[in-house]
């Protein structure tokens, strides 16, 4: 399955929510996707910036639309979506 249809669709809809507050620099998806778990790092899509919990609540519902998996890290960081 090609992954990278519903991928773009995701952060367009993502960036029309939020603009600048989304992110698809690897830096950043670096920064995001380590844990301090030892299962292996897996890199998000993108990673988003809600301000509010409305935002939060919007960019959830975008991925879950998309059929993308999505969680939060904590309240000082932003959400991040995974293929």
């Amino acid at each position: 399955m090609n992954d990278a249809a519903p991928q773009a669709a995701a952060v367009a809809a993502l960036t029309a929510l939020l603009g600048d507050r989304v992110s698809t620099a690897t830096g950043l998806r670096t920064q995001h996707g380590k844990g301090e778990s030892f299962h292996p790092t897996a890199l998000p899509d993108v990673v988003v910036f809600p301000l509010t919990t409305e935002e939060g609540s919007a960019a959830v519902k975008v991925c879950a639309k998309q059929d993308r998996k999505s969680t939060r890290l904590n309240s000082s960081h932003g959400y991040i979506s995974y293929a």
